[in-house]
């Protein structure tokens, strides 16, 4: 599925397994199997899009202030914005 990721969203910043503990206010927390930062409406869309059409659950996380993740992570699409 990475491959897949990596061809049809060419050019979006996602990163794959990443510990969500670098993005959380309590710095805790396991991996989001796709993590992604869209920079603009379009990239947001792009992803949204894609994940659907593939099945795979997104979330938008937001600034990660007032949520704690368990260790075992996120399935799926992680949404966060700069």
């Amino acid at each position: 599925m990475i491959k897949t990721i990596q061809k049809e969203l060419e050019g979006l910043d996602i990163r794959f397994d990443e510990p969500l503990k670098k993005y959380t206010y309590t710095k805790v927390g396991g991996p989001a199997d796709y993590l992604a930062f869209p920079r603009n409406r379009l990239e947001l869309s792009r992803i949204v899009k894609f994940a659907n059409s593939q099945n795979i659950p997104w979330m938008v996380l937001g600034n990660a202030s007032n949520i704690i993740v368990r260790d075992g992570g996120i399935r799926g699409f992680v949404i966060m914005f700069d």
